[in-house]
């Protein structure tokens, strides 16, 4: 005899030819008595004088209810629980299947900015959204957002920064960014006027896709979060070289970022997948030190 299929209720078997079904009679029974108990109860009930259950029509209905669905309608019932466990259990599959790739697709990153003699870490958090990206970055000074597309062009950018007094919200409008908020104190609204390029307000993320491609150069949208001016910048891949990262080799595409021949910056971003490692450059007016900015950690969810 073979067995072909066995459930918690059912156990189908093969012999000869000739397919048996067995139901396994003890969860049936178990449930039958509770509801035997139950039906029970409710007559018990029934015989009761009116005061006790107040009044007698009441008293009549409830126990014709609990004899009507807790007896007759009992086995009707666990099926329809059996179903309803079987449908949650693979309801809640299915919210994981779907949520996984979220998940997954979380990124968390740490940086050492070193400015001068002032050193400070910077937390960076990239997460999928329905837009594409939500990407975090924050130290003890500063806070940013934005919400990108998946290209990483930028739609929405927020700045915090408590100590300087500002706290300001930017959005993409067509050809417009549409800055408002305070800044260094003030209340400001501006719009600053652009073209179709694309506004990449965080390059340490949005040159990802610029640095896997083909592409030897592109130019961008910025604006200047310590000035509140908006640039059109370029991006130029410089040359491929090796970094030491935690002690380990890691194969770096290096770019040039500038605005015209007035300033311009190094970042390193890792061959294989576009994650951001280093930056030199100068934030800030003259006299400004220059910053260095190392990649110290990384995990992907």
């Amino acid at each position: 005899m073979g067995k072909l299929i066995e459930t918690a209720y059912t156990l189908v078997t093969e012999e000869n030819g000739v397919i048996y079904v067995k139901a396994k009679t003890r969860p049936i029974m178990v449930i039958a008595l509770f509801e035997l108990i139950l039906g029970s109860l409710a007559y018990f009930l029934s015989r009761l004088s009116d005061e006790c259950c107040g009044g007698r029509s009441r008293t009549k209905f409830l126990c014709f209810i609990c004899l009507d669905h807790k007896i007759k309608g009992g086995l009707a019932r666990w099926t329809r629980e059996v179903k309803m466990k079987r449908g949650f259990f693979w309801l809640l599959i299915l919210a994981l299947l779907i949520n996984l790739p979220v998940w997954a697709g979380e990124k968390h990153y740490v940086y050492r900015e070193t400015t001068g003699k002032t050193t400070v870490e910077s937390k960076w958090s990239i997460k999928p959204a329905p837009e594409g990206y939500a990407v975090e970055a924050a130290n003890v000074n500063e806070y940013q957002s934005a919400l990108c597309r998946a290209d990483y062009a930028t739609l929405r950018w927020e700045l915090r920064n408590q100590g300087a007094g500002t706290d300001l919200a930017a959005v993409r409008e067509g050809d417009l960014l549409v800055v408002k908020g305070r800044f260094k104190g003030k209340e400001v609204a501006k719009e600053f006027k652009i073209d179709p390029l694309p506004w990449y307000q965080l390059p340490e993320v949005a040159l990802a896709g610029f640095v896997r491609s083909e592409a030897e150069k592109t130019e961008f949208w910025i604006i200047d979060p310590i000035y509140l001016k908006h640039y059109k910048m370029s991006a130029a891949k410089q040359k491929t070289e090796y970094l030491t990262v935690n002690n380990q080799e890691v194969e770096a595409v290096q770019v040039k970022v500038a605005v015209s021949i007035f300033w311009s910056a190094h970042y390193w971003y890792r061959k294989a997948d576009g994650v951001y490692l280093r930056f030199e450059g100068v934030r800030g007016g003259p006299g400004t030190p220059k910053t260095v900015v190392e990649f110290l950690s990384g995990t992907n969810n």
